[in-house]
């Protein structure tokens, strides 16, 4: 049970950045599809890896309206020891992107991310502890997204809709905390939502020529009721572009209150830490 407690907490702490406005409005088509495939050496979010450290692969849909209205599909490999009794991300998004892609752009949107068989059972309350008693929880869950961009910059926030945000609740946080007395403080609260927890992020995007790019982002999460899982991190990237290729590669790290919450062992008894700074390779294909 702990064990996939302990799951549950970590992923609770890496939300997906949905990348609905990563296109611009194509102005020769009145609706563009583009469909990539895209392997990775770490999928990581918010600076703490999904795949726990290991590789993951994605197929993501997008489709495009000149009016600036958009629609994206994503599929995408995660890691069973991380989403507990999962191993795949399924997440639908659509909104609006209007403006000038050079000047000043805006958009809101809103996306679902579902997490297929991924869950689990815990206490959520000083009664469900005196008794024995579990109750399940999922990780689904529905944001809101806002936009705003100048030249090189954009500036996004994403707000969960859903009861709980990556299933954080009592259930997945109480246990962990350090002191005992915070424990019981915790439990007393009884089963509190996690609904509204904020991330905003400053993403930065600089065309050295017409084959590289470079790249920057910084995000702080904000967990309503459960402060304990707030974080800051951070994200450096290069690209090369070729034909319909981009290879890449990421360095990431998150900043934590507690580095203990995020040491995981593999069935092989080896330890490692999933907000550590990370280097992940990547290869995608755009059709």
């Amino acid at each position: 049970m702990k064990t996939q407690l302990k799951h549950a907490f970590l992923i609770a702490v890496a939300a997906s950045c949905a990348p609905i406005f990563a296109q611009q409005v194509p102005s020769a088509k009145s609706i563009d599809f583009e469909v990539e495939t895209r392997i990775t050496t770490n999928r990581s979010t918010r600076g703490v890896s999904e795949s726990a450290l290991r590789p993951s692969a994605s197929i993501t849909v997008n489709a495009i309206h000149e009016s600036g209205f958009a629609a994206l599909v994503e599929l995408a490999t995660v890691s069973k020891t991380v989403f507990t009794d999962g191993q795949s991300i399924l997440l639908f998004g659509g909104g609006y992107r209007g403006g000038d892609s050079e000047g000043v752009r805006y958009g809101a949107g809103a996306y679902y991310e579902m997490f297929p068989g991924a869950k689990y059972e815990a206490p959520m309350d000083l009664n469900d502890l005196a008794s024995g008693t579990t109750q399940k929880r999922k990780f689904n869950t529905g944001y809101a997204l806002f936009e705003l961009g100048y030249g090189i910059f954009d500036i996004r926030y994403e707000h969960s809709l859903s009861k709980y945000f990556r299933g954080v609740s009592s259930g997945s946080v109480c246990p962990f905390l350090q002191d005992p007395t915070a424990q019981l403080d915790c439990y007393t609260r009884g089963d509190v939502s996690s609904r509204g927890t904020g991330y905003l992020s400053v993403i930065a995007k600089y065309k050295l020529n017409s084959n590289w790019q470079i790249g920057g982002h910084i995000g702080t999460q904000r967990v309503s009721n459960f402060s304990v899982l707030n974080l800051t991190d951070v994200r450096f990237s290069i690209d090369y572009l070729t034909g319909n290729w981009i290879l890449g590669a990421d360095l990431t790290s998150a900043n934590v209150k507690d580095k203990a919450l995020y040491r995981f062992q593999r069935s092989n008894g080896r330890t490692y830490q999933a907000n550590q700074t990370q280097m992940a390779l990547r290869a995608a294909y755009k059709f």
